[in-house]
């Protein structure tokens, strides 16, 4: 059964980390839902996530009146 991990725990002698999805064990999977550490993985879960675009850095440019003036 596939779960979604909402705080890093040990099943089956693997450590899985907190928000990713795993398949594990039927037995496993409904022993972590009960304890409230995991829950079943939906479609949303499992699609890759998507990466932020980096925001454009901004340019130092002179102040226009410093070229007007002709003080640099």
């Amino acid at each position: 059964m596939k779960i979604f991990t909402t705080r890093g725990v040990i099943a089956s002698g693997q450590a899985l980390e907190a928000n990713s999805v795993y398949d594990v064990s039927d037995k496993d999977a409904s022993t972590l839902i009960a304890m409230g550490k995991a829950r079943e993985a939906t479609a949303e879960d499992e699609a890759p996530p998507v990466a932020e675009t980096p925001k454009p850095k901004a340019k130092k440019v002179k102040p226009i009146l410093d070229e007007v003036n002709g003080t640099e």
